[in-house]
């Protein structure tokens, strides 16, 4: 057994040599990974939001990067009173809002390969957003649609879909906390 050497021996002698501090990176540094993550992506019925407190909650939640809007309607009187507003206060809170399906539908495209084209332009907005480890929120006023995107996009990323008791939850919880 002379050829044995003890590597447990070994490495506690090397890290006993070195400062703890110097092994850990600096308080408050976020440490980022060593590889790229694909999106989270968390998938809404927007109508589960009856109030701006629901959105808020969810939002502080969330830390969402950006809004992918596939409502036919999209109303924001959930984040503020008038449109302008609401576009406002989701860029003051460094959140991108696009109306993917608004824009979309002007669009002339056979409905045989509408889905795929809704599917294709979305990915797209995906690729063209800044790498980032924040979630990004897809609104939806179809849940059909919902289902839809959800079962295509969980091959490809980290997918999510917030029911409405998720919804409640969360802002359960920050009611909680501000108490």
């Amino acid at each position: 057994m002379a050829n044995v050497i003890s590597l447990a021996a070994h490495l506690q002698k090397r890290s006993a040599a070195e400062p703890i501090e110097r092994l850990l990176p600096p308080k408050g540094t976020q440490l980022a990974l060593p590889f790229s993550t694909p999106h989270s992506l968390v998938l809404v019925f927007a109508d589960h939001f009856y109030h701006r407190r629901s959105f808020e909650a969810f939002v502080e939640h969330t830390h969402p990067q950006a809004i992918i809007d596939l409502r036919i309607a999209p109303r924001l009187d959930f984040v503020a009173n008038t449109r302008a507003l609401a576009l406002r206060t989701l860029e003051l809170d460094d959140i991108n809002y696009l109306d993917v399906r608004g824009r979309f539908e002007q669009k002339a495209i056979p409905s045989l390969t509408w889905f795929s084209s809704l599917l294709s332009e979305v990915k797209i907005i995906f690729s063209a957003l800044e790498i980032s480890h924040r979630t990004i929120l897809l609104f939806f006023d179809d849940s059909e649609l919902l289902r839809r995107f959800s079962l295509e996009l969980d091959r490809d990323y980290d997918v999510v879909v917030a029911e409405q008791r998720y919804i409640e939850n969360v802002l359960a919880d920050a009611d909680q906390l501000q108490m």
